[in-house]
């Protein structure tokens, strides 16, 4: 990663001030800058299982499942659904070519952390 002098990008956004909380309270723990934490934020989702991590940590399941072909596995899922032991590992995609709507649905009824993924 280049120094922040040679990047010519500059990010700029809002956040809660429990947010903003957070993020001081991430710089003192590191003794740096907010700009620093967020750096070091972004380089550890450099590394899949680190991304993983944190997409399943930061995961907030919504109140109904979104409509979608294929969905993402956020979280391991195990369940018996019928006479079926079901097993989807971290990262499984589930789609509708290989699985049911309704089946689909039934997982995430059962508590399966299902993202919905893009066409």
């Amino acid at each position: 990663m280049g120094s922040p002098k040679s990047c010519p990008c500059l990010v700029s956004f809002r956040i809660e001030e429990r947010h903003e909380k957070q993020l001081d309270a991430l710089a003192s723990r590191r003794n740096t800058s907010r700009s620093e934490v967020l750096r070091w934020l972004l380089e550890a989702t450099e590394n899949h299982e680190s991304l993983q991590v944190i997409e399943e940590a930061a995961y907030r399941r919504p109140a109904v499942l979104p409509e979608a072909r294929r969905y993402r596995c956020v979280g391991e899922f195990r369940a018996l659904v019928g006479i079926a032991d079901v097993h989807f590992r971290k990262g499984a995609i589930i789609g509708t070519d290989s699985h049911a709507p309704e089946m689909i649905s039934q997982l995430f009824a059962r508590g399966a952390r299902l993202e919905p993924l893009p066409d």
